[in-house]
């Protein structure tokens, strides 16, 4: 397979994953590859949790809370836009309150795409 160059400065890296552990594995394994240690560690950590309380709650919000992150991290632009916006936030810029503002449009956008 080969993948097609796009000039579009947001096109996505990925064909959006299904929101399953080991599909979105895969996807975090190939656009950032030095999370997947982490996603490891919080697949066990829900699924410890699930199986103590006999629901598949913990499970639910591990997948929603990676499929999220995989949406944002698929489009580079988007990514690295997200971040300038938490850096605004996280050393009390003047700029605060539009950065919320834009980050909250963002994961607004990010949750419609994803049907949420």
């Amino acid at each position: 397979m080969t993948e097609q160059y796009s000039e579009d400065p947001d096109a996505a890296l990925i064909p959006r994953p299904a929101a399953t552990p080991e599909v979105l594995r895969r996807a975090v394994s190939r656009i950032t590859p030095s999370r997947v240690k982490e996603f490891d560690r919080q697949l066990v950590e829900a699924s410890t949790e699930a199986q103590e309380q006999q629901q598949l709650g913990p499970l639910h919000v591990f997948c929603y809370r990676w499929v999220r992150f995989v949406e944002i991290e698929r489009r580079p632009a988007t990514a690295r836009r997200l971040a300038e916006l938490e850096h605004i936030v996280d050393t009390g810029h003047p700029d605060t309150d539009s950065a919320v503002k834009e980050i909250s449009r963002i994961l607004s956008d990010v949750d419609a795409a994803l049907g949420r």
